[in-house]
């Protein structure tokens, strides 16, 4: 996995990591991690002040085309520092936790992402960006084997960036249960072909999201 490397923000907010590996977890995903240490990233558009003293601010994926899994809530004790990533790429690293069934991020220190390998010059698809489109699909090489290990199902999130020729660019996984799996499905996703992304009809790389399910009957690719 490609780690982010962020400059920290001075954020004075208690330590609440046990794991010392966090996984980088989609917005619309954080719900399926409470109680577990993540990471999310996109852009920040808040911040409302919440009734138990936190300020609250919503972070958006940088793309995702599955319904339901734009955004997620965000929650810290960090006052009024929460206005400082309003519309900036920043990635929050924490807790996930659920409150009256929304998931947030208890978060334990936040990033204001300056030298993420896959965000610099990268569009998002989303205003006047049209997202990029499958050509081609690799197909992971996994074993029967595997998936039994796995108890005949899982799932990897790539987040790779598409190139202006069509090509894949940069990736990471972002979201995965079964770590052994990991390296074939990124090598198959380097695999694929796109038709790029769009600006006023000219293409510029932009971030893509990839979800790959194996599963005893099959395997599913978004």
């Amino acid at each position: 996995m490609m780690r982010i490397i962020g400059a920290l923000l001075a954020v004075a907010v208690p330590a609440l990591l046990t794991d010392p590996t966090p996984r980088f977890v989609l917005p619309g995903d954080v719900g399926a991690h409470v109680g577990k240490p993540v990471i999310v990233c996109g852009v920040g558009a808040g911040p409302a002040q919440a009734g138990d003293g936190r300020v609250t601010f919503t972070i958006g994926a940088y793309e995702s085309h599955r319904p339901g899994s734009a955004l997620a809530s965000i929650a810290s004790r960090i006052g009024d520092d929460a206005g400082r990533f309003v519309g900036r790429n920043v990635c929050a690293t924490g807790i996930a936790r659920m409150d009256g069934g929304r998931p947030y991020v208890e978060v334990a220190s936040i990033d204001h992402v300056v030298d993420d390998p896959l965000m610099q010059g990268v569009a998002l698809a989303r205003g006047d960006v049209l997202s990029p489109r499958p050509l081609r699909r690799g197909q992971p090489r996994v074993t029967g084997d595997q998936i039994r290990r796995v108890h005949g199902r899982a799932e990897i999130g790539i987040q790779v960036v598409v190139l202006p020729n069509g090509v894949p660019g940069p990736l990471r996984v972002v979201r995965s249960t079964a770590p052994e799996m990991e390296a074939e499905t990124l090598e198959a996703v380097k695999r694929w072909e796109f038709a790029p992304a769009l600006r006023a009809g000219a293409p510029v790389p932009c971030l893509f999201y990839v979800e790959v399910t194996f599963s005893s009957g099959g395997r599913k690719q978004d």
